[in-house]
């Protein structure tokens, strides 16, 4: 936490349901968990953490839980979970860097009051975003998309029926793929990523169950410039990507597009 200010946040929820995040001065103290003695080390791990992590995203609590577990006399695990409302997958890497230089000093016989601790400040990106919000160039960019799509995306009906609500909940679905989709599938990676493919299966999809041919999708976007590199947060923005489908066009088409 003296390095990473986003993992001094804390969650709380108001009267009326909204959440926000308030920041906290301190982090939380390492708890140390022995399983060296349990006959099944891999399965007990798996069931502390599975418990441990319940307590994410708790009111009055920190985002991320942290602690040490000893698996046996000569190996350690530090467990870091870090809820995805503050964290992004590069945040993940960057505190895992900074855990491992601590660890290569510590080794080298430096005390805690030796070791170089590289900081960050997530709230000066924040501030860096309300200035852009406000800012000539952003009312610009928005007059151009505004004339860009004069017309609104037509509400979506699935399968002819209204949408009764909307959630950012999301639920996780698998299935299989034969061999002749992977086939396909591999065929077209070698022209475009994976992502790439699969959104436009998301858009054929979403024209299937709605008959809509104008459509758009939001996408995560890596919001970094340089000046935040190495800060550790959620710093990234949703990327509209909307199109428009003809009746006749194909897959191959549609991924063009």
């Amino acid at each position: 936490c003296q390095c990473f200010a986003v993992l001094r946040l804390q969650v709380y929820k108001e009267s009326n349901g909204q959440r926000y995040f308030k920041e906290m001065g301190h982090g939380v103290a390492l708890d140390v968990v022995d399983l060296s003695s349990e006959e099944d080390i891999e399965g007990a791990k798996k069931a502390f953490l599975s418990d441990f992590s319940k307590t994410c995203f708790v009111d009055g609590l920190h985002l991320y839980q942290a602690c040490i577990l000893i698996l046996s006399e000569d190996t350690l695990c530090i467990y870091l979970n870090q809820h995805h409302s503050i964290t992004d997958s590069l945040s993940c890497k960057l505190i895992f860097q900074q855990l491992s230089e601590v660890y290569v000093q510590l080794q080298q016989g430096r005390s805690g009051n030796e070791i170089k601790l590289e900081q960050d400040d997530f709230f000066d990106f924040l501030t860096a975003q309300k200035s852009y919000d406000g800012s000539p160039k952003y009312h610009e960019n928005e007059l151009f998309w505004q004339q860009y799509y004069p017309n609104a995306v037509e509400p979506l009906q699935f399968y002819g029926q209204s949408t009764f609500f909307k959630t950012a909940r999301t639920t996780r679905v698998s299935t299989s793929l034969s061999v002749e989709t992977m086939a396909l599938f591999n065929a077209h990676s070698l022209i475009c990523s994976p992502a790439m493919i699969f959104t436009t299966a998301t858009f054929a999809f979403l024209k299937l169950i709605s008959g809509n041919t104008d459509l758009a999708i939001g996408v995560p976007l890596l919001n970094r410039t340089e000046q935040f590199a190495h800060v550790a947060g959620l710093l990234m923005d949703i990327c509209p990507n909307r199109i428009r489908i003809e009746d006749d066009d194909s897959f191959s088409c549609l991924l063009e597009k």
